[in-house]
């Protein structure tokens, strides 16, 4: 008998052991074919879970990060075997609407084909916000509020008004607009503010002979204000004082017109003011003719100190003293 017949009854006899001992230990038989259950299982669920999770096939990610989400987007990671998925929408001043902002997984990162890309978009349209009431706010304050709420200030128009700087009404594309008024962050908003000088022509009130006090609440009822106040060397307290001068110097004609909250500048002298100082006052202000001057002089003669007239008959100019 040559080796290969003695290997084979060998392997034979060993074969015909291991059948006659499983058949006569029924456990031992059980525990080995349970095994080799396991074995094939594990090696089946192998082969499944390889083909499944597609090991082995990867695709980089493209940084698509400000891109427009559009089909044009699409189409290019669909050639990469990717799926574009919108998770969320916001708003960013200043980008364009539908541009990525963020996206995941992250770019140049490693994605199994079919594998979705998460993306946050800029939206198309800004979210809306409740406009303010600003009315008779300053302009400070109200730029700083509408900035907060995402609002921009376009312009700021300047009109008359005695409240200077005081917001007096706001603008959208032409439309005043209501406090409460839902509208879109990012829109342009006109503001139209008060200039402090106000839309009412007012002439020239004559304050000359008069004393300050009373002259400050002249110019206070006229809705006008007191401009520098040059005082004598000798005045020490200008309300005791009176006015010998001011400018603009009145004007019996109303040519000289002045807005609501414009200034006038006063000369103080601590004496009161006498027919002959109001005349040489009025004739010589540079801002008001010297005939206006003159019969405005004359007006305001009733309201001054009694003085004594002139003897017109006589020539002789006596001393008003």
């Amino acid at each position: 008998m040559n080796d290969n017949n003695k290997q084979q009854t060998i392997v034979g006899g060993a074969l015909g052991n291991i059948i006659n001992r499983l058949n006569t230990r029924p456990v031992f038989r059980d525990v080995l074919l349970a095994a080799l259950g396991l074995l094939l299982a594990f090696f089946l669920f192998s082969v499944f879970l390889n083909i499944y999770t597609r090991h082995g096939d990867a695709q980089i990610v493209p940084d698509i990060i400000g891109k427009i989400a559009n089909e044009e987007l699409e189409d290019l990671l669909d050639d990469r075997s990717l799926r574009l998925y919108v998770a969320d929408c916001t708003y960013i001043k200043g980008m364009a609407p539908l541009q990525v902002i963020e996206q995941d997984p992250p770019p140049l990162s490693k994605a199994k084909s079919g594998r979705k890309i998460y993306v946050t978009i800029n939206a198309v349209e800004p979210p809306l916000t409740v406009f303010p009431d600003i009315t008779d706010v300053s302009l400070h304050n109200a730029q700083m509020t509408l900035n907060n709420l995402g609002l921009d200030v376009a312009e700021t128009v300047y009109v008359p008004d005695i409240a200077k700087d005081a917001v007096l009404y706001f603008e959208m594309d032409g439309q005043r607009i209501k406090p409460g008024a839902s509208i879109h962050k990012g829109s342009k908003i006109t503001l139209f503010v008060g200039d402090g000088k106000g839309n009412t022509e007012i002439k020239v009130p004559d304050l000359i002979g008069m004393q300050y006090t009373k002259a400050l609440f002249t110019l206070r009822g006229s809705g006008l204000n007191v401009g520098q106040i040059f005082k004598d060397e000798d005045v020490y307290d200008a309300t005791q004082g009176f006015v010998y001068k001011q400018s603009p110097a009145p004007d019996a004609t109303g040519l000289v017109i002045l807005n609501a909250g414009d200034a006038i500048n006063l000369y103080i002298q601590k004496d009161p003011v006498f027919e002959d100082e109001i005349l040489d006052t009025a004739t010589t202000t540079d801002s008001v003719p010297a005939a206006p001057a003159a019969n405005s002089a004359a007006d305001t003669a009733n309201k001054k100190p009694a003085a004594a007239p002139k003897n017109t008959e006589n020539k002789d100019d006596d001393d008003f003293f």
